[in-house]
């Protein structure tokens, strides 16, 4: 599960990222946290 929340935040922080170089007109509104997996 650790590893799955992981690939996610990077995967968000890389989409993010991305959004911000290529200074998109439609820009999405990012949350500052992503939601946390249950365990389970």
């Amino acid at each position: 599960m650790p590893l799955r929340q992981a690939l996610t935040d990077f995967a968000y922080q890389l989409t993010q990222h991305a959004y911000k170089l290529a200074e998109c007109k439609d820009s999405r509104g990012f949350p500052k946290e992503l939601p946390r997996y249950k365990d389970g």
